[in-house]
C-alpha cells in the first residue's frame, strides 16, 4: 500500500509530501532487518527509532519480479531498474540469499518464470529514465548504464553464481 505523507510543524506544512510504501512481510524468510533511525529528537529525551525493514534481498526480488513481469502494454515501472542497481550498491550481498529470495517471490507470485537474465528495458524508457537520473543524481546517467549495472549484479545470480557481491567493484567475488 502506498500512502502520501504530509509533515506539519506547528500546524504548517513542513517539507514536501512523499510516498511511503507499507508492505506486509509475508514473502520474507526469517526476521526483518533492524535499522537504527536518526536521533532527531534525542535532545528531547527520545531515543532513535529502531525500524523493522524488509531484507534487501527480498526487496530486490520484488523489484525484479515487477520489472520482469510480462505486460500486454509497455511496462511503465521505469524506477524498478535503478532501484535494483541502488539496492545492489548499498553493501555486500550473498548470492545464495539473493537466489533464495528470487525463488521465493517468483514461486509465491506464480505470474511468470524467473528469467535467466535481466530483460532489456523498453527503449521508450530512455527519456524518462534520463530525466529521473538527472533529477535524483543517480550514478547511472543513461538507461544503458543502469541496465549494465543491474545486469552485472543480477545476471550472475540468475546463472547460479556462488559468492559475495562487492558493490565497490561491481563484481561477484567467488571463493
Amino acid at each position: 500500500m502506498r500512502f502520501t505523507v504530509n509533515a506539519f510543524l506547528n500546524e504548517r506544512p513542513y517539507g514536501d509530501p512523499f510516498g511511503l510504501d507499507v508492505v506486509f512481510g509475508y514473502l520474507q524468510s526469517g526476521e526483518p532487518d533492524l535499522l537504527l533511525g536518526r536521533a532527531y529528537l534525542e535532545s528531547l529525551g527520545f531515543p532513535p527509532p529502531v525500524l523493522r525493514v524488509t531484507h534487501r534481498e527480498t526487496h530486490l526480488a520484488e523489484k525484479f519480479h515487477a520489472y520482469s513481469m510480462p505486460q500486454e502494454r509497455t511496462n511503465s515501472r521505469v524506477k524498478d531498474l535503478p532501484d535494483i542497481a541502488l539496492l545492489a550498491s548499498l553493501g555486500p550481498l550473498e548470492a545464495h540469499r539473493v537466489q533464495a529470495a528470487l525463488e521465493l517471490v517468483f514461486s509465491v507470485r506464480r505470474t511468470h518464470e524467473l528469467p535467466l537474465q535481466v530483460p532489456a528495458p523498453p527503449g521508450s524508457w530512455a527519456v524518462p529514465y534520463g530525466k529521473m537520473a538527472q533529477a535524483d543524481g543517480l550514478a547511472w546517467p543513461t538507461l544503458q548504464a543502469v541496465t549494465v549495472a543491474a545486469s552485472a549484479f543480477l545476471d550472475p545470480v540468475l546463472a547460479g553464481v556462488v559468492g559475495v557481491w562487492n558493490p565497490a567493484t561491481g563484481v561477484w567475488e567467488v571463493g
